[in-house]
């Protein structure tokens, strides 16, 4: 009786219930309900349709379905999250304890098995192993299982070299008169599966002349279409403005509205600008288009705090745009995250970022010890990293610690001689010091001006080198 009053409860949330709340609803009946399959089937199927962590939805279905291991709906769910995930390993994991458990085969099962081979590299046996099914598939596209075959399939076919145009005529009958094909499939062959960037925006467009109207689609769709272009704008490295740019439109009225902005919308839309500021060659303080992609993922992340990810993305772009305030905010708030052993190197990072950032801020006055303890302990975290040691001198730099900071930038150069940070450091550090160290000085211009027949340096170092008066020496050391 209890287990019923619970999913009544949930089912008469009010519609502006905040996500986190119904996704704590549902866990929770999960834990006390372990016994009940139907409650089990229904709380993960029910988290899987918000929008949250694919790592949530991932780690909750692979707990109920250790509890009922026979349950292919579960094992549909936790297989799924994990081929999102890309953890094909674990994908395997839970189709293998399905198996074990289960009474007949599952075409589920071989969909899941065969996506998770893709992801292995293992694109021949993918294929051989739907290939049977491929037939019923198109027949009968709506049953379940099918689509995964007809996704997993065409990327396999593609990948072992068939003519796209093959995979058209076999896929194209299908998707005027199915959404999920076309939605899911199609437009997931054309951002991830072509080769040829306008044979994929072709196909994209083909998809949204038969499945979107700008006045009567939903804003599931509009999301649909944006996530493809931004998809292909950011392929390869392309940055296209011209897709980001009709990703931006797409969004624009869901983004208008609160009620209607979506942390995917916020993220898809993000990626957008940030693709955008890519293309032009932007950054540093004066991108706008950085500045707009931070301040989306600082609102995704507001509304979706058990996000890890969205915070540092957030950061990142607040970085690329010279904001470096926000920066230190957003990795603040990530550095409050329990991060546990497994994710050391993630807590480094965050500290190492969030200390240059301070710095870059001029904080360096006001909270120099902090930053060095930050940036002490992403050191002693991961002392393999030159860009570690390049931020920690510059902190001692800033803090008049001399002899710390020559051991850090030295550090920097034992461990990366080919990176210019170190040896500006040096540069930089010696010049303070005057005539006594002159000789150190001319040796870390010459090897700077070795590195700078190779690469450019950075504005940010090169501003270092101006503001020391050794700018002018850069191509004349002797």
């Amino acid at each position: 009786r209890e287990a019923i009053e619970r999913v009544d409860a949930y089912q008469t949330l009010a519609p502006e219930t905040p996500v986190q709340e119904r996704a704590q609803m549902l866990i929770a009946m999960l834990n006390e309900f372990g016994r009940l399959e139907a409650v089990q089937s229904y709380a993960v199927g029910q988290l899987s349709q918000l929008d949250v962590n694919p790592a949530l939805i991932a780690r909750e279905a692979d707990e109920a379905l250790k509890r009922i291991p026979s349950n292919t709906a579960l094992m549909r769910i936790a297989g799924e999250s994990y081929v999102r995930l890309n953890q094909p390993n674990e994908a395997l994991r839970v189709v293998g304890l399905w198996r074990a458990n289960a009474s007949a085969p599952s075409i589920v099962a071989d969909a899941i098995t065969a996506q998770a081979m893709l992801q292995q590299g293992r694109a021949q046996a993918a294929a051989d192993l739907l290939e049977p099914l491929v037939p019923g598939a198109i027949s009968s596209p709506d049953a379940m299982g099918n689509l995964g075959v007809l996704n997993a399939y065409s990327f396999a076919r593609l990948e072992l070299g068939e003519d796209p145009a093959e995979t058209s005529a076999r896929l194209y009958p299908l998707i005027a008169g199915n959404a999920e094909i076309r939605n899911r499939v199609w437009l997931g062959l054309a951002t991830s599966g072509l080769i040829e960037h306008e044979l994929g925006a072709e196909w994209i467009e083909q998809a949204q002349a038969l499945g979107f109207d700008a006045e009567l689609s939903t804003d599931q769709e509009r999301l649909v279409y944006a996530n493809a272009w931004v998809t292909l704008a950011e392929a390869n490295g392309a940055w296209e403005r011209a897709n980001a740019q009709r990703a931006i439109e797409l969004l624009a009225p869901m983004l208008s509205s609160p009620d209607s902005a979506t942390v995917r919308a916020l993220v898809v839309c993000a990626r957008a600008y940030a693709i955008q500021a890519r293309s032009a060659g932007e950054g540093g303080d004066g991108s706008a288009d950085y500045v707009q992609a931070a301040q989306l993922m600082k609102q995704a992340a507001e509304a979706r705090t058990e996000d890890l990810g969205l915070l540092v993305d957030g950061a990142a772009y607040a970085t690329l745009a010279g904001d470096y305030a926000l920066a230190v905010e957003l990795y603040e708030r990530a550095l409050a995250f329990d991060l546990g052993e497994g994710q050391a190197f993630a807590k480094a990072v965050i500290l190492n970022n969030l200390a240059m950032n301070a710095l870059r801020a001029g904080r360096i006055e006001s909270q120099g010890a902090q930053l060095l303890r930050y940036a002490e302990q992403a050191t002693q975290i991961a002392a393999e990293v030159a860009s570690f040691w390049g931020t920690r001198g510059w902190i001692e730099l800033g803090l008049d610690r001399l002899a710390d900071a020559e051991r850090s930038f030295k550090r920097a150069t034992s461990l990366a001689s080919e990176d210019p940070e170190g040896w500006v450091g040096l540069a930089v550090l010696y010049q303070r010091q005057g005539e006594q160290r002159a000789t150190e000085l001319d040796e870390a211009i010459a090897r700077i001006n070795e590195i700078q027949a190779q690469q450019v340096l950075s504005e940010e170092l090169m501003r270092e080198l101006r503001e020391a008066d050794l700018d002018v020496r850069l191509g004349n050391a002797p």
